[in-house]
């Protein structure tokens, strides 16, 4: 780490020196990250001595960040020196999930056919990435009354954008035996990411924007995989989508409902925001870290107070 210059923020209840373990979100930035909370509350709820920590990393350093972590460095800091040689799993947000890749000792089979990172675990003393994001949004639709009432099986999904998140959103969609359709604003990023799931025997159908309207009347179920809601109020949906939609996902959590939710409110269909995507995501994160099952109502409670 000698004359890299890293803006490594980090944020934690315990103190590192005294875990056994520790965990952490990688992102820039990571401020708003609600996964401390909720993995605190998970370790402190089964009595574990681990500790969770938000590091914010930006794109330029994550090279050198990785190769501390991998030679279990310990970063000097403005709130003192940080051991990295405890680290065993973290979290990856944006701008990471993608650019990550190359730098792990390996990727799973979820992490490969997404095609972006969300957790890291080591095994064998080597950091596996794995996409977790699909499970997020696989539970989240389980957990619906709309799954209750319906089933899932067969149903058509609206998936905006063609990011990491929408990637395990399509992922996450294909796995339940549901039919994603994907819309982005830039239609050859859209083809890409379609491409992308085709070279796996995936098939999927891909449109801009533009093409909402025409392109999903049939479907009764929206995901949100843009950034819409995070200082944007821009409306990439128009309300007469929402007219035919019953069950709504938004990858965004905030304090505020964002404008995708309120669309979907005021058309009447069940609103899944992305803390129930955040803590289905966490609960597997927290089995693969810990090998324990996650205490699910501490966690959720943990969640839903700080939000």
């Amino acid at each position: 780490m000698q004359g890299a210059k890293l803006t490594l923020q980090v944020k934690t209840q315990n103190e590192p020196f005294f875990m056994e373990k520790i965990f952490g979100i990688l992102a820039y930035p990571a401020g708003h990250s609600l996964s401390p909370v909720m993995h605190s509350a998970g370790f402190k709820a089964l009595s574990l001595p681990y500790g969770f920590n938000i590091w914010d990393v930006q794109a330029e350093e994550l090279g050198d960040f990785m190769r501390a972590l991998k030679s279990h460095s310990t970063v000097n800091l403005a709130v003192g020196k940080f051991p990295l040689d405890k680290v065993e799993g973290f979290s990856v947000s944006m701008p990471h999930k993608e650019s990550i890749i190359p730098l792990l000792d390996g990727i799973d089979e979820a992490g490969n056919k997404v095609g972006a990172i969300s957790c890291v675990y080591m095994r064998d003393g080597k950091f596996i990435g794995t996409n977790l994001d699909y499970i997020g949004v696989r539970g989240s639709l389980e957990s619906s009354s709309y799954a209750a009432e319906h089933g899932l099986a067969g149903k058509k999904v609206i998936v905006l954008g063609a990011g990491g998140a929408a990637k395990a959103a399509v992922y996450g969609v294909l796995f339940l035996q549901m039919i994603p359709v994907l819309f982005n604003r830039t239609l050859e990023k859209a083809v890409c990411t379609a491409k992308q799931f085709a070279a796996h025997d995936l098939e999927i159908e891909a449109f801009s924007f533009r093409d909402l309207e025409a392109k999903s009347k049939d479907a009764e179920i929206i995901i949100n995989c843009t950034p819409l809601g995070l200082g944007n109020d821009e409306k990439i949906v128009p309300d007469k989508v929402f007219s035919h939609i019953k069950l709504s996902l938004d990858a965004v959590y905030s304090s505020t409902p964002t404008i995708f939710q309120t669309q979907s409110a005021l058309a009447g269909a069940e609103n899944l925001t992305g803390l129930e995507w955040l803590l289905h995501q966490g609960f597997e994160a927290f089995r693969l870290w810990t090998g324990k099952s996650a205490p699910k109502e501490v966690m959720r409670k943990s969640v839903v107070q700080s939000s």
